[in-house]
This record gives C-alpha cells, structure tokens and sequence, in this order.
C-alpha cells in the first residue's frame, strides 16, 4: 500500500493550504539534489530565490516541501520549510547551481527555516510525481 504525502503533513500538525510542494528541476548545473547533498547553504540559497515571473503565488504559503530530482530522474523529498517573503532581489545574486547571475530586480527573496517535521523522511522518501517535471501547489 502506497504511502501518501498528503497524510504526512496533517500528521505533523499542517494545514495542507499552508504548504506549497516544490519539485526542483533545473536543467542547467548542478541539481537541487546535488546542491541538497553537497552544500546545504547553496541548496538554501537557490531555493530562497525565485524568478518573479514563475510563480507569483509562491509566497501565499508559510510552508514549502522541496524536492529534487536525482541523476536518474527519480524524486526525492529534500525537507519541509517555513518560508516568509523578504521582497524583491535588489542587488546581483550569483546562482549558486551555476555561473549564472540572478540580476537585481528579476527574482523574488525569501527567509527560509528547516523544520523539524518529517526531517527523519529527507533523503529517504521518494514519491512518484508523475508525468510533470515542476509543479507548485498541493494537489
């Protein structure tokens, strides 16, 4: 019997409205996963920056599940967040995934916490996303 994500997070006390579930997909550099793995304050850095023309409403919930992709395409749950809104990127930030630069004003910033909740599950918890490769949102 499949485990469901949904439950998970109503056992740690969340209000599913409150979480948005983040499946980190770049396709240039290193991965979120890599990062997750190797450089935990680069891996916090590239998910506390968010393009302003994605998704607007990333910043409508106080909570995030990240996850990644592995090298062989596989998701993996990567740690649940509190996330609060810090405004609009106002210097040149380097990508910490790559040579890149997030150039002032095109990105959006946010605080970022680990919580404690389902930390035990990080690294360890794979979940079948399905056919997207990105989603924002709780379905």
């Amino acid at each position: 019997m499949p485990i469901m994500f949904n439950p998970l997070l109503l056992e740690a006390g969340l209000d599913l409205k409150d979480v948005r579930l983040l499946r980190h997909a770049n396709s240039t550099g290193r991965s979120a996963y890599e990062l997750w793995r190797e450089d935990r304050d680069g891996f916090n850095l590239y998910q506390s920056v968010q393009a302003i023309d994605r998704r607007p409403d990333f910043g409508s919930a106080g909570f995030w599940a990240s996850f990644g992709s592995t090298l062989d395409g596989e998701t993996v749950f990567l740690g649940l967040y509190e996330v609060s809104f810090r405004g609009v990127g106002r210097r040149n930030l380097k990508k910490p995934h790559t040579a890149g630069v997030n150039r002032a004003g095109t990105y959006h910033r946010y605080d970022m916490k680990e919580c404690a909740a389902l930390q035990d599950l990080a690294g360890r918890l794979y979940v079948d996303w399905g056919a997207g490769t990105r989603v924002v949102g709780l379905r």
